[in-house]
């Protein structure tokens, strides 16, 4: 069997509603098999998805794109210091 390696897949999605369902399927699903998950979007989506994800929100690290992305340069970086931390030991 092949390793798992990191792909980046695409969420498209119409308003806010499909944006908070697709992305609550998401995550829970990582949830579910103890991934750890890194969510960088605006203020205002991270409120959406949190309040949707409940008490598990508190198993979601969040991240402010507004924030992050200022400067564009640090969004990459900001991922890959999720990592050591957050999925080591051959997680995904």
């Amino acid at each position: 069997m092949a390793p798992a390696t990191f792909h980046h897949e695409a969420l498209l999605y119409e308003g806010d509603d499909e944006f908070v369902a697709r992305c609550r399927a998401f995550v829970y699903e990582g949830l579910e098999r103890r991934e750890p998950s890194l969510v960088m979007v605006r203020p205002r989506k991270l409120q959406m998805l949190a309040d949707a994800l409940g008490e598990r929100a508190d198993d979601v690290h969040f991240a402010d794109m507004a924030v992050v992305a200022r400067n564009p340069a640090r969004i990459i970086p900001a991922w890959a210091r999720f990592l050591p931390d957050h999925a080591s030991d051959g997680k995904r």
